[in-house]
């Protein structure tokens, strides 16, 4: 049975030692600047600002909103700000 990706990320943590900023660093953060280079949507399964615990998602959406997206609270969904 594969890994969750939540258990991948926690064996990469310990195989390489690395702090979650670095995680974050290492790999959401070019996956995230390919997508808004892209301006592309991006639909998240929750509400990033109703789960404190979930910090990567909060990293995940600044670094859009950063990038120059909106986050729709309704939809759950970020969209490149129009003329940006």
């Amino acid at each position: 049975m594969p890994s969750s990706p939540k258990d991948i990320w926690a064996e990469t943590v310990s195989k390489y030692g690395l702090s979650p900023d670095q995680m974050f660093d290492l790999y959401n953060a070019p996956f995230l600047k390919e997508i808004a280079e892209a301006r592309l949507p991006v639909r998240f399964t929750v509400n990033p600002g109703d789960h404190p615990e979930a910090l990567s998602l909060k990293k995940e959406l600044d670094f859009l909103k950063s990038a120059g997206y909106d986050f729709d609270e309704n939809t759950l969904i970020a969209t490149p700000a129009p003329g940006r």
